[in-house]
């Protein structure tokens, strides 16, 4: 008898735990239309790249500036770029506009690469 109350509570409980999920879900988006909302698909690389890493590589070996940024964001194509420190949190995001240069402790360009 006692596995078959554990099975019983086990049982209500996941049921239950559906059923709060689906109204939730339901009463955040409003009354449920007809026709279900579909995700946009993925844009390709093509689509979205105009940054190439190659233009960007003279960056290597020199000092971090805010001009450097820019000379280097400009050759590679990207429409945003951004320095990379040792241990810096970062959006992980791809986002084939963005160029990234990579520094070391001495804030020296290590390495560049879109995304």
């Amino acid at each position: 008898m006692h596995i078959n109350a554990v099975l019983m509570i086990a049982t209500l409980l996941a049921g239950s735990a559906f059923t709060a999920c689906s109204s939730s879900s339901n009463s955040a988006a409003g009354p449920a239309s007809s026709s279900p909302v579909l995700p946009s698909p993925p844009l390709s690389p093509s689509d979205e790249a105009t940054c190439v890493a190659a233009n960007a590589q003279s960056a290597v070996g020199k000092r971090a500036s805010d001009e450097l940024l820019e000379r280097t964001r400009v050759a590679s194509g990207a429409k945003v770029a951004r320095f990379l420190r040792p241990n810096q949190a970062v959006t992980m995001e791809y986002s084939g506009d963005r160029l990234n240069l990579a520094l070391d402790e001495r804030e020296v360009v290590i390495g560049a690469t879109c995304g």
